[in-house]
């Protein structure tokens, strides 16, 4: 009996004796921490947090306490804890967690992570050991808030009864790591003197991170835009950039000169069939025989444009045709018209004027044909640009 309680004696030094042994020997975790900033908001940033504990142990670690701190600029930004647990020996453990934080005043050039905490055993002796380990995270690439960039296009679509289309397109483009808005975004066009024709609110806007967000429309204009040789568009607004809980707003514009078409280069013009009716002529007993004229004409114009066009005051000018020359007569003319788009109208007129059959000196042969000379420009009501036209009628006189 005595000899089984000296063993037992025996049995609790040797295992005191191995758990201080144990106590001094015990190795701290080695420690390995990763950070991923998961998501870059406008109010917050979110950060994963990753840290890996090898315990070489030949006894289980139990982890206590663990906590994470963020500084910047030598502040405490935020400060969380960590999962926790224990690592069985001779091998090794995540422990993790996904964790909101944001700035008040600017965006520092670094954040420091400071990792700390307490791990312990499960022995008869009990034993904390501290853990610390800290990373750096750089933020110069979102450091700098960078405004976006616009490219303004614009070109003159077509032209219709209500007026001058335009069709504009803007690339916005963010070269930020993080989303921008914009709002009251304007558009104004002005002629080349400044004067204002036209203005629109477009209203507001997103742009996600590195993206480019296209806003295009089309937008009708008075035809006096005609009038002039380029217009002017520009394009207005207020972004407000908002990253980790810092704003910033900045103006953005841009600018795009759009040349102005020449009439004929968008106007077709139209096609004439000209009508001409001697009405009755009398011949008159003088000398030389004069032969007294009524004609009637009429003029069909066809406007095949998808337009009106406005036919200005036609002009006409009658000419007797003698053998070497012509000699003027007589005319008159036809008052302006509107003609609609891809439609036909008929303007007339009746005029009246002496031929003198023929001339003893100079000695001409008598004439037989009566000359019509037509003059009319063609435009745009509103548009000061004109196309001229000029058109000859000629016509047999049946003596």
């Amino acid at each position: 009996m005595e000899n089984c309680f000296h063993g037992f004696v025996l049995f609790i030094v040797i295992m005191l004796v191995f758990t201080v042994f144990l106590f001094y020997s015990i190795s701290a975790p080695d420690t390995k921490v990763e950070m991923r900033l998961m998501n870059i908001l406008s109010d917050e940033m979110l950060l994963n947090i990753s840290v890996n504990m090898e315990n070489k142990n030949v006894f289980p670690l139990i982890m206590k306490e663990l906590k994470a701190k963020i500084i910047g600029d030598g502040k405490k930004l935020a400060e969380f804890p960590l999962t926790t647990g224990s690592i069985p020996p001779k091998s090794s453990r995540n422990f993790y967690g996904n964790y909101r934080f944001s700035f008040k005043e600017k965006i520092p050039e670094k954040v420091t992570v400071i990792i700390n905490g307490k791990v312990g055993t499960k022995m008869l002796i009990k034993k904390l050991i501290n853990v610390d380990s800290q990373i750096d995270i750089l933020l110069s690439p979102i450091q700098e808030i960078s405004a976006p960039s616009i490219d303004l296009h614009g070109k003159i679509k077509e032209i219709n009864d209500d007026g001058v289309v335009l069709h504009y397109s803007a690339f916005i483009l963010n070269p930020n790591f993080y989303g921008i808005s914009g709002e009251n975004l304007f558009l104004s066009i002005k002629n080349e003197s400044g004067f204002e024709i036209y203005n629109v609110s477009i209203g507001n806007f997103y742009v996600s991170s590195n993206k480019t967000l296209e806003i295009s429309d089309n937008i009708t204009l008075p035809w006096k835009i005609l009038n002039y040789e380029n217009i002017i568009t520009s394009l207005k607004g207020k972004v407000s950039i908002e990253v980790g809980g810092i704003k910033k707003e900045t103006i953005v514009s841009s600018t795009a000169t759009i040349d102005v078409p020449k009439i004929n280069e968008i106007v077709k013009l139209p096609t004439y069939k000209i009508t001409n009716t001697l009405e009755n002529f009398d011949i008159i007993d003088t000398s030389p025989p004069t032969i007294h004229v009524k004609t009637s004409i009429s003029i069909e114009i066809d406007n095949q444009n998808s337009f009106s066009i406005e036919v200005q005051d036609i002009s006409i000018s009658l000419y007797a045709v003698y053998y070497l020359y012509e000699e003027k007569i007589g005319g008159g003319s036809i008052s302006r018209k509107i003609v609609n788009a891809n439609s036909t109208t008929v303007l007339s007129g009746s005029f009246s004027a002496d031929i003198i059959l023929w001339q003893f000196w100079p000695p001409f042969p008598k004439t037989e044909k009566l000359h019509l000379h037509i003059e009319t420009e063609v435009g745009l009501k509103g548009v000061e640009e004109r196309i001229p036209i000029q058109i000859d009628f000629y016509q047999i006189i049946p003596i």
